[in-house]
């Protein structure tokens, strides 16, 4: 093996360990800001289908952010925006959302 296909597979290797890893902070910055949503949802008393308008809205932007800012142009679009994250951020949302909209309502 020449030493010309030995440093381009030091160089791929590289190249995925570092696109992994902005993989994992894409996929952890969709948990966060998830919290984030449900927290600002429930003080502001935002209910029902425009909550989930604006969590998608969210996911999109996140989504724009790190395809076209920060690099991760070589992951397919359907992996970023349907698998890493999205679950945990619409679940980490409703908790979140939930609890403080019944911790912020007065009881009568």
């Amino acid at each position: 093996m020449s030493i010309k296909k030995i440093n381009e597979k030091k160089t791929r290797k590289r190249f995925f360990k570092e696109a992994k890893k902005l993989e994992d902070l894409y996929t952890l910055t969709k948990m966060i800001s998830g919290i984030i949503t449900g927290i600002l949802l429930g003080f502001l008393k935002i209910i029902g289908v425009l909550g989930f308008l604006i969590g998608i809205g969210i996911i999109v932007f996140l989504f724009l952010v790190f395809r076209y800012l920060l690099g991760l142009k070589d992951i397919h679009p359907a992996r970023l925006l349907l698998w890493d994250g999205t679950f945990s951020f619409f679940i980490l949302m409703i908790m979140t959302w939930a609890l403080v909209f019944n911790l912020t309502v007065q009881l009568p």
